[in-house]
């Protein structure tokens, strides 16, 4: 008896998926779901691509406990999250370093690091659950969790921070890149204010 560690590509609408899938024990006879029953399980919502003003992440795990299954899927999803969002919030310091020339500065980029990160924990805790399904593989539970996060909250912290520290606002104010940022985030607060979510 040993556990067996699968990997498949899946293509869900027009995003190509690896898969890392844990079937369990499994004899030497084959006794446990075969790849092409895993895979074929998996929800059409699973892969989610990110638009204009969200983000999502999604995970999957297997555990013979159903709520270590939950949680393990939820923990990969919020891996996933993370990371996207760090990318995110990352491209837009990008944008603003090429515009107002300060790629060089050590400074700057110490600055707009530290935001970076500060904007990414601050702004994962407006996550929600948007799609959850458990299924049976073999003698364990089979969790698929998507998270899903708006843009406009991360945008509105990111524009906080900045304002927060002088020497970093003077030098990106003037860039089309962060007046952009701050139309999106009027907008975004304009929203809220509307439907109270946000």
């Amino acid at each position: 008896m040993h556990a067996t560690v699968l990997r498949a590509t899946v293509t869900i609408g027009s995003c190509a998926l690896v898969v890392a899938l844990s079937v369990g024990q499994v004899g030497c006879a084959g006794g446990g779901p075969g790849p092409e029953e895993v895979v074929s399980k998996i929800p059409s919502w699973f892969s989610p691509q990110d638009n204009e003003d969200h983000l999502f992440g999604s995970g999957t795990a297997l555990s013979r406990d159903l709520q270590m299954s939950l949680d393990r899927a939820s923990e990969a999803a919020r891996t996933q999250l993370t990371r996207n969002l760090t990318t995110h919030v990352s491209a837009m310091f990008q944008s603003f370093t090429e515009e107002v020339g300060l790629g060089e500065d050590s400074q700057y980029i110490t600055m707009a690091t530290n935001t970076s990160e500060s904007v990414t924990s601050e702004t994962l805790g407006y996550t929600t659950v948007i799609e959850q399904e458990t299924v049976p593989e073999g003698k364990q539970f089979r969790s698929y969790i998507v998270l899903d996060m708006p843009l406009g909250a991360a945008r509105a912290r990111l524009h906080a921070k900045i304002k927060e520290q002088e020497q970093l606002y003077t030098k990106l104010r003037a860039s089309q890149s962060f007046e952009e940022l701050e139309r999106k985030v009027r907008l975004y607060e304009e929203r809220k204010a509307q439907s109270g979510t946000p």
